[in-house]
């Protein structure tokens, strides 16, 4: 399950601060988007019988956002605070919420399910807005680099996925 998990992410404060500032938006997407992975990785499992339906109820009980505090030291560490606060524009306009939707989405046929809704388009004026954000310092590390699944990253989102299954096991 981690090493599908894995293979799935080639697609996510002080209290003082603003949410632009925090990147709490961009931590929610980041977030998602793995514990999605994880979710359908269960169920693929549970339907090819190497997991008990129980795990897979229980892994959907948990909050998508169960990820967040694995992203965050990493996206504070490896973003400025100015960067993090041009995530956070871009997952708030149309085109980075259909951006973060996109990825959400394509996790569905890397594991072999249809997706609950089709994949969104972008019109030739969003396909512009996305290669000038991925053109900026911040678009460039999340999207082009792709520093938030770097080797570390990976290893803590697996860590964290086991920490996970763990609980539901007991």
């Amino acid at each position: 399950i981690v090493m599908l998990l894995a293979a799935n992410f080639s697609i996510a404060s002080a209290a003082e601060k603003s949410s632009q500032e925090t990147g709490d938006l961009t931590l929610s997407v980041l977030s998602e988007t793995a514990f999605t992975g994880m979710q359908l990785s269960v169920k693929k499992a549970v339907q090819d019988g190497k997991a008990k339906a129980s795990m897979y109820e229980c892994i959907s009980a948990l909050k998508s956002s169960s990820f967040i505090s694995v992203y965050e030291p990493f996206f504070t560490q490896q973003f400025t605070t100015e960067e993090q606060m041009h995530t956070e524009e871009f997952f708030s306009a149309v085109v980075g919420k259909k951006y973060a939707k996109h990825g959400v989405l394509q996790i569905y046929a890397a594991t072999c399910f249809p997706a609950p809704e089709p994949l969104p388009t972008f019109s030739p004026e969003e396909m512009g807005a996305l290669e000038a954000f991925s053109q900026t310092t911040a678009g460039g590390k999340l999207m082009v680099k792709r520093i938030m699944q770097s080797p570390a990253i990976n290893s803590a989102v697996q860590s964290k996925i086991g920490e996970l299954l763990s609980s539901c096991r007991k």
